[in-house]
């Protein structure tokens, strides 16, 4: 069985944001343990090939989700691991990244590319939010 994942968004939008806040790496399991063994054995990077790979995948997939034409255009906005390599080598060669730290200097960013930005404090969030 194969699970999907869309975002439905009237057409009139072509423009998305997405945050992403981690590396994707994948939870630990006796088979992913079992594929590191197996690189290390070979001499590679095991970490690498069996968990950071992997990960990227599901970073790059989910910063695409909102793009679904070629009008569509996207901020994604990474956490500082990205800066560093191997991770900022393995994002794609066309995607132009700013280093921004501050929530304020994030906004005013978003909004010189047109995009509508509401700013929550993050108590706020996470009181509104708790399950």
């Amino acid at each position: 069985m194969s699970l999907r994942s869309s975002t439905s968004r009237p057409r009139a939008v072509t423009s998305v944001a997405t945050v992403i806040v981690g590396t994707g790496l994948p939870p630990g399991s006796l088979e992913r343990d079992r594929h590191q063994q197996y690189y290390e054995a070979q001499g590679l990077d095991g970490f690498q090939f069996a968990r950071q790979i992997p990960g990227m995948v599901n970073v790059l997939q989910a910063a695409g989700r909102g793009i679904r034409s070629e009008n569509d255009a996207g901020v994604v906005l990474l956490d500082c691991r990205f800066e560093r390599s191997p991770l900022r080598n393995w994002l794609p060669g066309h995607w132009e990244p700013v280093s921004i730290r501050d929530s304020h200097a994030i906004a005013s960013e978003l909004s010189s590319l047109g995009m509508l930005v509401k700013l929550e404090k993050v108590s706020n969030f996470h009181k509104n939010h708790n399950h």
